[in-house]
């Protein structure tokens, strides 16, 4: 169907929010009275709304002051109360005209709403909004009374999906917006009921209380639950005139002035993973300044009042007592039993009925004796329908109701009325449940809930009413079973008891006869109307063995003997097969092989040369030209055109061969000059310009693969530490004896250990003994030479240069023996500083360090390197001596830590002592003695609080010899392994944890393994993609055989040797091209393994099924590698059983003797290859550590110019801490318990314990916990014992939610303690800005407030030395915008301080040096340059010294240069030179932004989107790697696996698109392995809640998609028929239909996914695409080429079929189309391709501006084009409600009819509770004649014909069949190929929609900026949305050309609008590239 926008963008790309700032996606503010909306001019209407609430409410005059003068005089004239509905009246009008605004000009996304937020955050709906949109919905008769069955059914759909997508929700009615409903009686008791049946009946959590929402209560509730949005409608389904509509809106404006987004209800459009709906954030609203609440909640008053009725007011307390003692009174008068009075339906109906009979008669009075009888004989007559409500079964409820015309004129008002005060009498009744319920203790029924749901059906009673009519008018007495007279008896005797009137309580006898004649006849008698047989159903007979092996007994059953009609050949092209030959949109060949060499020879063979037309017109002229050209098919009056347009010679070549090539179409060039000249008998200039083209192409394809070798190797090296820490392998093909290739390092694993050593290994373990003795000797000398100066320093108490010795000392030795003796003296020297600070504070306390990483400025650095260095060196205690492990001990009993020391001075009680007493320092007399510097703090608590990150990890010693540069972790060995043994493997490990490793083993496996095998790296972004191919060009180098290369790439937009490379670098979409290319099987046989980096995208919203086909389809083992999978095991479990699945089938190839090459296959695999291993790694290297940067305002007096001295750089008080356990929310924990990747660095841990211990101080179990008692066997503790600490704590904190009285009030305590510091201080925050004269706009949280102080937070992390660091925000403005504040800041400090120089002497003084200098440099330059000879007499060189003046430059050459002074830029030293940087900034692309970038990098600060292009992007990312650049402000696209390490992640402002995964994957980043211990996350102007979500939620689980649509079943056909190998074929295509993941332990799945490919094959059957066997025909090549665009690519070719094309494609006299005709064409395709859908406020909005452009598509298309669309539309949706008809019986048949009677989401059953004896046949059974009339279905819900419907109406419900079809039946009604016509494009309410014109709007005027404003496309969606438009004209190009004759005028207009739109494009956009 068609949907609101196709996915159709570049699926490579990570999401972005692309709005722009000046643009409609950004802030809007609305007004009071200056409004110019004009929306309903509805003024006047609401004056009956305001005089009727007036004297209810009290008028606040000051409300409205200038109300008098408005109309001078004329108030004079009226009364107060005139005066008072006047000033109401005006303030209605003025909140309805800004809540109108507001709906109109809010700016709107659309979005999933399942992917963001259900699984995770609570939200709140709007029940009122939902019941305003599903009494709005077609097909709900709430006619003749109504019915509510059907209405809770649509209701409970609702909700039902949002519980079974886990969906966390409140379901929210306002006490006050009942008011709403009061004027229609049948919608108030509906929303009565739904309150109560919610209530009883289900598990929602309703919210009732609040009045209104601009209450204190609503304000409340939003502080408290903080709801992630409020799901609301937009109000287009209510009355404007009344006010009801401005009554919903209100709250729109309510809750985004409380910061609350809003999703409206109105739109939603589901399939199995998504729930889309237009989505408005409050931040992008600005606060409504002009609208008080004040204001807002009387305008909700005044409306509220004056919709409201007395007669849907409840009972008072008072009537509802005496109700309750008189039914009580009756019930024991006449003895009903609580089988005759069984229900609360029973109770509600006696008490309404007794209220209508009561009030009717007072009203009559005592003459009006007909309408006393009419009311009787209504009342008897209700009762009974409720009476049949409890014994109908709910299918004989379908009938058939007489039509309104044959009703009696004088009854139907009495008939109307009477149900008009029933539904009231109703509505009081139920909204007084509960109370009732209360007071009737001796009345059991009123304890049932569930018939609520079912009080009346208007249908089923005019149906009763009609055939008791008829049996009076036959003479045929009704009949009823004994129960049902029973129980109507006893209701009616209650009934008139409550009533208290004369009426006979006995009677019966107008129970066989009509109560009342409410029809004029009766003759027609109601029949069953069963169309069962009149709806096609069944699929056409199939004969495909794909079909039969899938889903065959499917195929069998519902198999039907329709004829199909074959939709023609299109004229185009004939009925033939198509093969994917060429790249979609380059137009370049898919060469394989040898065909994409560049040898000479090759070339030389095909004569395939890039052509020269000048040098063509040199070599034979122009009059050689002219014959050329004619004889290759151009004509005469073409080829003086061509002529005509060249100004010399040289340009009439170019434009004679620009024409032929433009009519030729796509052919060898260059082989068709060189035949034509040698057939003119010109071989001499062929043969001349056959070598000239040769060489050149030769020399030009060598030095552009020289250029890009190189530039791919320098990007690789920064990738890999730079060209000094690379070393590039070569590969050798290892070959055994008989050469033939053996696997390296096979036989690693399992080595058995050999008994004894041979001579050679003796001799090499002497040698390495020897090299060991004299590296000791080496190191002894080093470190003697060493030891003077470092004693002389530390004498002179010089301890860091003393350090920094002892560190290069260390850094260069090989001998441990003298590491061992360095440490000692490193120790001694951290000992002696700590002394001196220690008595230098003098017993001042030491706060706790803000951040774990702390510097040498802190007082506790000296102990805690002091510990650190003691961990070290016992890191060498099989080394250490007795003495100096006393030593050590003794450093440790100086600090205090007394029981550490002990344990070292006995860690090896067998070594000897020695000489008594421990070893002398070095640079002391005396080694420490006991608490000499004790810093007061036991050492266990010490190593938590300081040492965390400094916490030495279990790693492995032993070497692996299959990993050279480091020790591989076990986990590391497990995936080394199962690469050794072929075998697949799902890794989950934490960023940086060093899983990617495997990898490139496996690549480097492959190449060594031999030059055929490709190993294929899948990789989820371009971005990722191009490091990875860097990176194995640095990694690697083979000598490859000719024609064949180690890497290629291939993406959507680029291909590089993709099909004759080993590694293949690509992304999944392209991947699956090729392996679903029937041509391209072949080279799929040669992959021997796949890599598919970050896995995870298999649960991404776009593109997720494509994941899901290539890893069950792939045929070798693979590697899946993520770091955010919550569910491995899941998904390990369908890996396995998909390969389980190809195990069977190659053992029954084996086992039936196939093909030798299976045979052969099977045996080289062997069943390794269908193992998966699962790898889960949880430890990060790093640990990470959260704060939220609260900035003071600052100013200093220079225009807030920070200065590099300026103390707040320094001031780390603005960074507040954050514990996450700060940040739960209970009872999101008390259900589902601690997030499971939730972990706390030591340091937190400590807290928590003291946190807890200071909670519950008399707790058993955190007595043990005490650090002192749980680690009292382990004083020196490693990583995994704080993980272990870490670990119990979480466990004893989950202990007292389950077990402990009052736990969860505990740990809401523990919570508050460790939140209060980040409250007071953000409360704090918020007071010192609101005390700042201009306050910052939209708060301290806002985009304003972030880019004013931006700069400060980076500045001081610099200064705090946390960079570098990455700034991440989806608003691509926002990031250019926050690093330009960096980069003026520093230029604005750099101004200010280059003023201050400059106003000084020193400046003119080293001005004159500098001048000096100079001439002294350009006398010596003279010199050197007079001669030769005289180069040794060099002048002598100058310092930076005037020998003159004595003036000494010093930093005074900073400022006498160009270059930004040091301390005013962000720039690293790196490990760039300046020629590097400026080589890589010179690659960059001319343009304003690469201008931009070049200023931003030199202040050391960048931005990454994917708005640049890619040599920008490149260039950013390495020079941040190389440290160059130290910030960068980035999208999503560095969070997925770019390798990008920082030390500071920071994110910023509230942003929709960051979601809990992504969040992971961008924090990731930070903490560098080999260079943070710790990383730090920084949330600056983040709201607290969103980073609650971040924290705290879980991580989504990975569900399967939906797998197939359409096109991609035909492309499995097209696959399994054309390939050579079918085979092969078959069954890889059987994998993937047999095991999507949507179907792994799920079987009701399977049935729905073969029904679905069952109605695709049935479809392409009849859409002429594949034959009854399965064979594709006609242009089903061409569908599955524009796969991407389904259903736009079925119309299109339907319409290619019908010939639409060729009537339009009319060329002029010189071959080209008219400008109309290439608008038309751009027309067309801009309807169904790249739909964006636009509601109709805002299409409204935009017309009232003013546009330049069409804006929207809102007529038809032209003929032919529009009636092909309609018949095609109309065609699919026939099919496809003959497939929803076939599947529904399906259903039906294997008996789901219990299924259908329940409720689906309270499973209350509807159907006949007792079983009832039949009356005597003699009389009329009523009963039985009902069950005879209804109508019959195998399709519908029950629920669903109560009103009326039958199957044959099915199409009425086209917009979203799941709510029309019986319970239990999946229909992905997303994925029905159909596409709406613009004109009749509607919501569920049959609401306007409009499609935008984007496309077509900027082929005609051909700005982009015109698109960004008038068609409200954001500014980074202008270039996806054109981008991706001039690609699908460049798909269907490309396929065109293939497909037809080069001479077919569509394929050469087509040819011809592709080149027109790119021009286009190609001048708005810089740097796009023309690839065709």
């Amino acid at each position: 169907m068609a949907t609101r926008r196709e996915k159709a963008g570049d699926e490579f790309d990570a999401e972005e929010d692309t709005r722009g700032e000046d643009e409609w996606g950004d802030t809007i503010v609305f007004g009071d009275e200056d409004t110019n909306v004009q929306m309903d001019d509805s003024s006047d209407d609401n004056d009956d709304i305001i005089a009727r609430g007036l004297s209810a409410v009290k008028i606040d005059s000051s409300s409205d002051k200038d109300s008098d003068a408005e109309s001078p005089g004329s108030n004079d004239l009226k009364s107060p109360e005139e005066r008072a509905v006047d000033r109401k009246r005006k303030l209605v009008n003025t909140v309805r005209r800004n809540c109108d605004k507001l709906y109109v000009e809010a700016p709107r996304i659309d979005l999933n709403l399942m992917h963001d937020f259900t699984e995770s955050d609570l939200f709140t709906i709007d029940g009122d909004s939902i019941l305003a949109d599903i009494f709005a919905q077609y097909g709900l008769d709430l006619s003749h009374g109504g019915q509510l069955l059907h209405l809770v059914y649509l209701v409970e759909l609702f909700f039902k999906d949002f519980q079974e997508r886990e969906g966390q929700f409140h379901i929210m009615f306002f006490t006050k917006a009942e008011a709403l409903w009061h004027s229609d009686p049948l919608k108030l008791l509906a929303r009565r009921t739904i309150i109560q049946h919610l209530s009883h009946n289900t598990t929602c959590q309703l919210i009732t209380h609040i009045p209104h929402p601009n209450s204190q209560e609503w304000k409340e509730y939003i502080e408290h639950y903080h709801p992630a949005f409020v799901m609301l409608s937009d109000g287009e389904s209510l009355d404007k005139k009344q006010g009801q509509c401005t009554l919903l809106r209100l709250l729109l404006m309510s809750a985004l002035s409380l910061d609350v987004d809003c999703a409206f209800c109105s739109p939603l459009e589901r399939s199995l993973r998504s729930v889309n709906t237009f989505y408005v954030e409050a931040r992008r609203v600005e606060a409504i300044s002009h609208m008080p609440q004040e204001t807002m909640t009387q305008a909700y008053e005044h409306i509220t009042q004056g919709l409201t009725l007395d007669s849907a007011e409840c009972y008072s307390e008072q009537e509802l007592q005496q109700i309750s003692d008189q039914l009580e009174v009756a019930v024991e008068k006449y003895g009903i039993s609580n089988v005759q009075m069984s229900t609360s339906r029973d109770v509600m109906t006696v008490i309404a009925c007794a209220e209508v009979i009561k009030n009717g008669l007072k009203e009559m009075g005592e003459n009006n004796e007909m309408d006393k009888v009419f009311l009787e004989g209504a009342s008897r007559a209700f009762i009974l329908h409720a009476v049949l409500l409890q014994y109908l079964p709910l299918e004989s409820r379908a009938q058939n109701v007489p039509i309104d015309e044959n009703i009696s004129p004088s009854s139907q008002g009495l008939m109307e009325n009477f149900l008009s005060k029933i539904n009231y009498a109703l509505a009081k009744s139920v909204a007084s449940y509960d109370t009732i319920r209360s007071k009737l203790t001796k009345i059991e029924a009123i304890k049932e809930t569930k018939s609520l749901v079912d009080l009346i059906d208007g249908r089923l009673l005019h149906v009763t009413l009609y055939l008791l009519q008829q049996y009076t008018e036959k003479d045929i007495k009704a009949s009823y079973p004994a129960e049902v007279l029973s129980k109507f008896k006893c209701l009616w005797q209650v009934t008139c008891a409550l009533a208290m009137s004369n009426l006979s309580g006995d009677d019966l006898k107008e129970l066989v006869t009509a109560p009342i004649q409410l029809f004029q006849n009766t003759d027609k008698e109601l029949a069953s109307e069963s169309d069962s047989n009149n709806i096609d159903k069944g699929l056409v007979p199939v004969t495909s063995q794909l079909c039969t092996d899938y889903a065959g007994d499917l195929v069998k059953e519902l198999a039907s003997d329709r004829e199909v009609k074959l939709s023609s050949a299109s004229p185009t092209v004939k009925r033939r097969t198509f093969e994917e030959k060429y790249h979609w949109h380059t137009l370049q060949p898919l060469q394989d092989d040898f065909e994409h060499t560049t040898d000479v020879e090759a070339s030389t063979a095909t004569n395939t040369f890039r052509v020269n037309p000048t040098e063509l017109q040199k070599e034979i002229g122009l009059t050689g030209l002219r014959k050329l050209y004619s004889s290759l098919g151009l004509l005469e009056h073409e080829i003086k055109l061509a002529e005509s347009r060249g100004v010399n010679n040289e340009w009439k070549a170019k434009q004679l061969y620009q024409m032929w090539r433009d009519k030729q179409g796509r052919a060898n060039y260059s082989q068709l000059i060189f035949q034509t000249l040698d057939e003119l008998g010109m071989t001499e200039a062929r043969e001349k310009l056959q070598v000239k083209w040769c060489e050149k192409q030769s020399t030009s394809v060598l030095k552009s693969k020289q250029k890009f070798g190189r530039y791919m190797q320098r990007y690789g090296e920064s990738l890999e530490g730079g060209s000094q820490g690379l070393k590039q392998q070569t590969i050798i093909v290892e070959k055994n004896a008989d050469g033939k290739s053996r696997q390296s390092n096979a036989g690693h694993k399992g080595q058995k250990k050999k008994q004894g050593m041979t001579n050679k290994e003796k001799i090499l373990q002497g040698k390495e003994q020897k090299d060991k003795e004299k590296a000791d000797a080496d190191a002894g000398s080093k470190w003697s030479a060493n030891l003077q100066g470092i004693k002389t320093d530390v004498a002179g108490n010089k301890i860091k240069p003393a350090l920094k010795k002892i560190d290069d000392f260390l850094k260069h030795c090989n001998s441990d023996v003298w590491k061992v003796q360095a440490m000692l003296a490193k120790m001694e020297c951290y000992w002696l500083a700590w002394k001196g600070v220690y008595f230098g504070r003098k017993g001042q306390k030491i706060e706790p360090s803000l951040f774990s990483d702390v510097t040498d400025t802190h007082p506790m650095y000296y102990p805690i390197m002091l510990f650190v260095s003691c961990q070290e060196t016992l890191q060498y205690k099989e080394i250490l001596s007795k003495k100096q492990m006393l030593l050590v001990g003794a450093f440790m009993r100086g600090l205090g830590f007394n029981s550490l020391a002990e344990n070292i001075e006995n860690m090896d009680d067998k070594k000897a002592a020695g000489n008594k007493g421990s070893l002398k320092p070095l640079f002391s007399q005396n080694p420490p003695s006991p608490d000499e510097c004790s810093i007061d703090m036991t050492s266990t608590r010490f190593q938590l609080q300081f040492v965390g990150q400094w916490l030495k990890r279990d790693e492995r010693s032993d070497k692996d010899p299959r990993v050279a540069n480091f020790i591989p972790d076990t986990w590391q060995r497990k995936l080394l392994d199962a690469v050794d043994s072929d075998e697949s493997a799902l890794i989950v490990a934490p960023t940086s944890s060093g899983k990617t490793f495997a990898s490139y083993y496996c690549m480097e496996k492959v190449l060594r393994r031999s030059d055929e095998g490709v190993v294929v790296y899948v990789s989820p972004t371009k971005a990722l993609m191009n490091q990875v191919s860097a990176t194995i060009y640095a990694r690697y180098n083979k000598n490859m055989p000719p024609g064949k290369v180690v890497c290629g790439v291939f993406s959507r937009d680029f291909r590089r040797n993709a099909l004759n490379c080993q590694i293949l670098v690509t992304v999944p979409q392209c991947l699956e091209i090729l392996l679903l290319s029937p041509c391209r099987q072949e080279w799929a046989k040669k992959i021997e393994y796949v890599i598919f980096d970050e896995v995870h995208c298999l649960g991404g919203e776009i593109g997720a099924e494509v994941w899901e086909h290539l890893l069950v389809t792939i045929n070798c083992p693979f590697l899946a590698l993520s770091a955010t999978v919550r569910n491995p095991d899941h998904i390990r479990g369908w890996l396995q059983a998909s390969q389980d699945f190809k195990r069977q089938q190659a053992q029954q190839v084996a086992s039936q003797g196939s093909k030798k090459k299976n045979k052969k296959q099977q045996t080289d695999v062997g069943n390794n290859a269908y193992t998966v291993r699962l790898v889960v790694y949880e430890e990060r290297h790093s640990d990470l550590e959260n704060f939220v940067y609260l900035p003071k305002p600052h100013s200093n007096g220079k225009d807030d110019v920070i200065l590099p001295n300026d103390q707040v750089l320094s001031d780390t008080s603005e960074f507040v801490p954050l514990h996450p356990i700060a940040l739960l929310d209970l009872k999101k924990m008390k259900s589902q318990g601690l997030p499971a990747d939730l972990t706390l660095s030591p340091r937190e841990t400590l807290v928590l314990f003291n946190t807890m211990q200071d909670v519950y101080p008399d707790c058993q179990h955190m007595k043990k916990l005490d650090p002192e008692v749980h680690f009292k066997k382990t004083p020196m503790l490693k990583k995994q014992d704080a993980r272990n600490y870490e670990r119990a704590l979480k466990k004893e904190l989950m202990r007292w939610m389950k077990e402990e009285k009052d736990g969860e009030t505990k740990i809401g305590e523990v919570v508050g303690i460790l939140k209060r510091g980040f409250q007071q201080e953000e409360q704090t925050c918020k007071e010192e800005w609101n005390k700042k004269e201009n306050k910052v706009q939209g708060g301290i949280f806002s985009d304003v407030a972030a880019k004013e102080n931006f700069a400060k937070l980076i500045r001081q992390l610099n200064d705090q030395n946390k960079l570098p660091a990455l700034v991440f925000s989806q608003n691509r403005q926002l990031c250019e915008k926050l690093a330009d504040r960096v980069a003026v800041s520093l230029e604005d400090s750099e101004k200010n301080l280059r003023e201050e120089f400059e106003t000084g002497d020193m400046f003119k003084n080293a001005q004159k040096a500098a001048s000096k200098m100079d001439k002294e440099a350009k006398r010596s330059r003279d010199a050197k340059n007079k001669t030769k000879a005289s180069k040794t007499q060099e002048e002598p060189e100058h310092d930076n010294r005037d020998d003159t003046d004595g003036v000494d430059l010093g930093d005074a050459k900073y400022y006498l240069s160009d270059d930004p002074l040091p301390n005013c830029t962000l720039q690293g030293e790196g490990t760039m030179t300046e020629e590097e940087v400026k080589e890589e900034l010179h690659r960059l692309p001319e343009g304003d932004t690469s201008e931009n970038l070049c200023r931003l990098i030199a202040r050391g600060v960048a931005y990454h989107h994917a708005g640049l292009n890619n040599k920008q992007r490149v260039a950013v990312e390495k020079l941040f790697r190389m440290k160059y650049v130290k910030v960068v402000a980035s999208t999503a696209t560095l969070a997925l696996g770019i390798h990008m390490p920082c030390k500071t992640v920071v994110f910023v402002c509230e942003d929709l698109w960051l979601k809990p995964l992504a969040f992971r994957q961008m924090a990731g980043r930070s903490g560098r392995r080999g260079f943070d211990l710790v990383g730090n996350i920084v949330f600056f102007c983040v709201p607290p809640q969103k980073i609650q979500h971040l924290i705290t939620s879980g991580l989504p689980h990975l569900r399967g998609h939906f797998p197939f649509s359409v096109s991609f079943v035909l492309r499995l056909m097209v696959l399994t028929h054309n390939s050579k190998d079918q085979r092969d074929a078959h069954e890889k295509v059987l994998a993937l239909l047999k095991h999507p993941f949507v179907c792994h332990k799920a079987k009701d799945m399977e049935e729905v996914v073969k029904h679905f490919f069952l109605f695709s094959v049935d479809y392409l059957i009849h859409a002429g695409l594949l034959e009854a066997n399965g064979t594709p025909i006609g242009l089903s090549g061409l569908a599955t080429h524009l796969f991407y665009h389904e259903p736009a690519n079925l119309t299109f070719v339907s319409m290619l079929q019908e010939g639409a094309f060729h009537q339009l494609c009319k060329p002029n006299a010189d071959g080209t189309f008219s400008e109309s005709v290439m608008a038309t064409l751009v027309m067309v395709l801009a309807h169904m391709f790249g739909r964006i859908v636009m509601p109709m406020s805002m299409v409204n909005k935009i017309r009232k501006e003013g546009v330049h452009s069409k804006v929207v598509f809102e007529a038809p298309l032209p003929d032919p084009f529009s009636t092909i669309l309609k018949k095609h539309n109309d065609d699919v949706m026939n099919v496809f409600r003959s497939y929803v008809h076939t599947v529904c019986d399906y259903a039906a048949r294997r008996g789901d009819s219990a299924k259908q009677n329940q409720l689906p989401l309270s499973k209350v059953a509807i159907h006949s509770e007792h079983t009832v004896t039949s009356p005597s046949s003699e009389h009329g059974d009523l009963m039985a004649d009902m069950k005879t009339s209804s109508n019959k279905s195998t399709t519908l819900s029950p629920f669903v014909m109560t009103s009326g419907h039958r199957d044959k109406d099915l199409h009425m419900f086209d917009a979203d069949i799941s709510q029309a079809i019986r319970q239990g039946v999946h229909i992905e009604h997303s994925k029905i190929p159909a596409l709406t016509p613009a004109e009749e494009l509607k919501d569920r309410r049959g609401k306007p929609l409009y499609i935008n014109a984007y496309a077509y709007d900027f082929y005609k005027h051909g700005s982009k900026k015109l698109v960004g404003r008038e068609n409200r496309l954001q500014s980074g969606e202008v270039y996806d949305k054109l981008n991706d438009f001039r690609l699908v004209i460049a798909s269907i190009s490309v396929a065109l050309v293939e497909l037809g004759p080069s001479q077919d005028n569509v394929v050469k207009a087509f040819v011809q609008l592709k080149d027109e739109y790119y021009e286009k494009f190609a001048s708005q956009f810089a740097g796009v590239k023309n690839v065709y």
